[in-house]
């Protein structure tokens, strides 16, 4: 499902916003003094930062090598949006190779994954 249609049935009153760079009209404004939750692509998120942060797909990543400058330049820019909490988040039984590199004491890892 939808990434956006999720929240929005799952939050109604998160007060979403969206922003992808190449639309148009609700997508395309973003009030970054507004309280909520705002979804941004990859792309987007360069020089902001929020009070927390979810990469939900990092699993995307799977087949790339987690030791490649590109990838982890475009993980530096990700991770360090985050003020306070950062979530990243994968589908699949196996946690994707570039989240195992990361030390055990680096990240708190959330062995039930049927939540």
């Amino acid at each position: 499902m939808d990434l956006v249609a999720l929240l929005e049935r799952r939050l109604p009153s998160s007060r979403l916003q969206v922003y992808v760079g190449e639309s148009t009209g609700r997508y395309r404004t973003l009030d970054m003094t507004r309280p909520g939750v705002t979804v941004l692509t990859r792309a987007s998120v360069k020089g902001l930062d929020f009070d927390a942060v979810l990469v939900p797909d990092t699993h995307l990543d799977a087949d790339d090598d987690p030791t490649g400058a590109g990838l982890r330049m475009l993980y530096y820019v990700l991770v360090t949006r985050a003020r306070t909490h950062l979530f990243l988040g994968y589908t699949g039984e196996t946690e994707p190779p570039l989240l195992a590199a990361v030390p055990a004491t680096d990240l708190v890892r959330n062995e039930d994954h049927r939540r």
